[in-house]
């Protein structure tokens, strides 16, 4: 089979497309025939190593070559022993960690959960992550149910879904930050607002919130200040620094001065569970959260979509799709 690996940190260069025996589910896990791999930021810190820190934890030099990719959807094709939750045949989607860009992969059987048929394994592997993280983001405001939430970079992989749950929980008003490059499918978020960061500045929005989705952490905090309504929730997702401590510095840095502020500064700590999973799959049915997939790229162009996420300004999410 052939799959996407990299041995050593670094950029997009280090991984390579190479021909591997097909893996043996082993206890717990179980044999998936990749049908999409959505790609997400986490992706490209892995393989880059970044932030620095966290090449400790890293299972590279431990178990040799990886292969990135955690979103994913698929078909099981085996059963390793002991796993009685799935069957043969059954279409999945889940977050494995690793093994994504490849054509079959050996996840653990617990990270999976069964699929929707009306839903498209490509609409799935665009969501897990994303959806995962915007929804515990919105959990940490005491209630969303009639709320005014803003989310930044709404146009983002994060951010684009947030906005769409944030309706889903009840939201009152939701207002998004995008750039004008995106206004040709912005508009089918249904948001009440679209702040076109390059024109106006958070700060004279002219409107305060309850809850604020930051999934970019590049606005001062005095300018967060103006836009937060007393006993308010900021929580902060991520933010695009890189280095020895990456993105650490610049999100617990506002987590500290929230002893300063009359409003809740969170820091969203994302986590995986197939029961959420299966909520938002339920979401994705019905038609009420719809990912925005910009470009769904082949096996072999998996670097060239690696590229283009860490390029940034990518509308929606990328897949790949063997």
């Amino acid at each position: 089979m052939k799959a996407w690996q990299y041995s050593e940190f670094g950029d997009p260069e280090v991984i390579h497309l190479v021909d591997v025996a097909r893996p043996e589910p082993a206890e717990d896990r179980v044999l998936l025939k990749i049908e999409a791999t959505g790609l997400n930021p986490y992706d490209w810190h892995l393989y880059r190593g970044d932030p620095y820190l966290a090449r400790m934890a890293s299972p590279l030099k431990k178990s040799g070559p990886l292969v990135p990719g955690t979103d994913v959807a698929g078909v099981v094709e085996a059963l390793g022993p002991g796993v009685t939750s799935l069957q043969v045949g059954d279409r999945v989607w889940g977050e494995i960690n690793f093994g994504g860009m490849g054509e079959y992969a050996t996840p653990l059987a617990r990270h999976l959960t069964r699929l929707p048929e009306s839903v498209s394994s490509v609409a799935a592997a665009a969501t897990a992550m994303g959806a995962l993280t915007a929804w515990d983001a919105l959990k940490l405001a005491p209630t969303v149910e009639g709320a005014s939430v803003l989310v930044t970079s709404a146009s983002g992989g994060v951010g684009h879904l947030a906005a769409q749950i944030a309706r889903i929980m009840g939201a009152q008003r939701v207002v998004g930050v995008a750039s004008s490059r995106h206004s040709d499918w912005i508009d089918s978020l249904s948001l009440d607002r679209v702040i076109d960061y390059t024109e106006t500045s958070l700060g004279d929005a002219g409107e305060t919130f309850d809850i604020v989705v930051d999934t970019h952490a590049t606005t001062p905090l005095r300018e967060i200040s103006r836009i937060m309504k007393p006993h308010g929730t900021y929580a902060v997702v991520g933010a695009p620094e890189r280095g020895f401590l990456g993105p650490i510095t610049p999100i617990y840095s506002r987590k500290f001065r929230s002893l300063f502020v009359p409003y809740s500064i969170e820091v969203v700590q994302a986590s995986s569970s197939t029961a959420n999973l299966d909520t938002i799959a339920g979401w994705l049915a019905d038609g009420r959260l719809v990912p925005r997939v910009e470009k769904v790229y082949a096996l072999a162009e998996g670097r060239d979509a690696l590229e283009a996420l860490e390029a940034g300004h990518v509308g929606g999410k990328v897949v790949v799709a063997p």
